[in-house]
């Protein structure tokens, strides 16, 4: 072997062992780096993203913020490394098709029909484990791939908060605005806020009505006009509040 060659092996075997390389190397490792999807099946990865959008829904998101933020995490992840692309793609997918089964619903119900599918999954999962013999292969396999599951659920879980923290505040507003089309929890808790309000503005209008007719003594003839009117300004107030 020639000088030159020596050199140039020693060179390569102090670079694996260096300190200093191996953290530049560490340094531009990410989530999906950190994870291994060949032992993963589609179906394992849709589970994760379904249990990923469950959790979200159930956070006060809606459909139309959660999808955002997928393509903020996803789309944005996209790489010229074949073996990187490859992960990315498995994981776009999967939450395609997660989201694709929540728009299967009405608009305004499909955070709760989804909802309701999950509760469902659950339990004849459940009963089927309970009841079914030859699962042997399956639980094999939940067990051999469990870490990895758990690598990529959470690497998914800290991008998802990375691009939370970086949104717009009129990317927020604009979100916000959609919830009602699409369903958000949060909406119908300001809704319900929103009416009560506007109840409690009524029944003041309706008590000094009636302190003002009792006070005064108005005439009878008077009194039905009076009376007529107050209900007509309370119909287009009504109104006005609601449409």
């Amino acid at each position: 072997m020639k000088p030159s060659e020596m050199r140039s092996i020693m060179h390569a075997y102090s670079a694996v062992h260096s300190t200093d390389v191996k953290k530049e190397l560490d340094s531009g490792r990410d989530q999906i780096s950190e994870m291994r999807l060949t032992q993963l099946t589609d179906s394992d990865l849709v589970e994760v993203a379904e249990e990923i959008l469950e959790g979200l829904f159930a956070g006060g998101f809606s459909v139309a913020k959660t999808q955002s933020l997928l393509e903020a995490v996803l789309i944005a992840s996209d790489s010229d490394i074949p073996g990187r692309q490859q992960k990315i793609e498995r994981l776009q997918e999967a939450f395609i098709t997660v989201v694709s089964k929540v728009r299967e619903k009405s608009a305004r119900t499909a955070i709760e029909s989804f909802a309701e599918y999950r509760h469902s999954k659950s339990v004849n999962e459940a009963w089927v484990n309970k009841f079914e013999t030859d699962k042997g292969n399956a639980r094999l396999h939940e067990s051999l791939v469990a870490q990895d599951r758990l690598t990529v659920k959470t690497g998914l879980l800290q991008m998802l908060e990375k691009a939370k923290a970086e949104t717009p505040a009129a990317e927020e507003e604009e979100e916000r605005k959609d919830d009602e089309l699409f369903g958000s929890p949060n909406a119908k808790k300001k809704g319900k806020k929103k009416v009560k309000k506007e109840e409690v503005t009524i029944a003041w209008f309706v008590v000094i009505f009636v302190i003002a007719i009792v006070a005064i003594k108005i005439p009878e003839v008077l009194l039905i006009g009076l009376f007529s009117y107050f209900v007509w300004i309370l119909y287009r107030y009504y109104n006005e509040m609601h449409f």
